[in-house]
């Protein structure tokens, strides 16, 4: 997107209840994949009398949230919740750069993803199956290559900073119940 962030948000939920059996399930699967490449090629030298900053930003965010509630004598519910961030970042400076003051060549990717799944159900018999998991994938690349003067300082920097959360919770009523739960993170 034009100010550089870019996410997504999904979210998936059902109820359902019978006399005798329900089963309900609810599947969200988020996902973002910035590609951001800049570049200054061969050919271009660049004449400055102040900073040169030639900076890749991407700051994306994933989140699936996931709910579903069940109730008769046998009852089910499950849940399954996916995020996952991908981004594949390039900064590259391949020409001259002359009389700068500060020189700093950057790629920076801030990914956050969180995924929740829940579930309820209720009846003789019942269970629940709830599964949460993120993924964080970031490729970053930052290269200066050519003739640079700088009277200060020259910086090529790649950074990455990343938060993944997932979060799995399933609650029976029952009076024979199962349950599985898997977060992963």
């Amino acid at each position: 997107s034009p100010d550089g962030t870019k996410g997504t948000h999904a979210v998936a939920q059902a109820g359902g209840g019978g006399l005798a059996v329900s089963a309900v399930g609810a599947l969200a699967d988020a996902e973002t994949s910035a590609d951001v490449q800049t570049f200054v090629g061969i050919g271009a030298d660049i004449l400055a009398v102040r900073d040169v900053d030639v900076i890749s930003l991407v700051q994306e965010k994933a989140e699936a949230e996931t709910a579903a509630l069940s109730g008769g004598i046998v009852s089910v519910g499950a849940t399954f919740a996916f995020a996952d961030t991908k981004s594949d970042v390039q900064t590259q400076v391949d020409t001259a750069i002359i009389d700068a003051e500060d020189v700093t060549v950057k790629s920076d990717v801030r990914s956050d993803a969180e995924a929740t799944a829940t579930a309820v159900a209720g009846g003789f018999v019942s269970g629940t199956v709830n599964l949460g998991e993120v993924r964080i994938d970031p490729t970053i690349s930052t290269r200066l290559s050519g003739t640079i003067t700088a009277d200060e300082t020259v910086t090529v920097q790649s950074y990455a900073e990343t938060d993944a959360d997932a979060f799995s919770l399933g609650v029976e009523v029952t009076g024979v119940g199962g349950r599985y739960q898997y977060a992963a993170a």
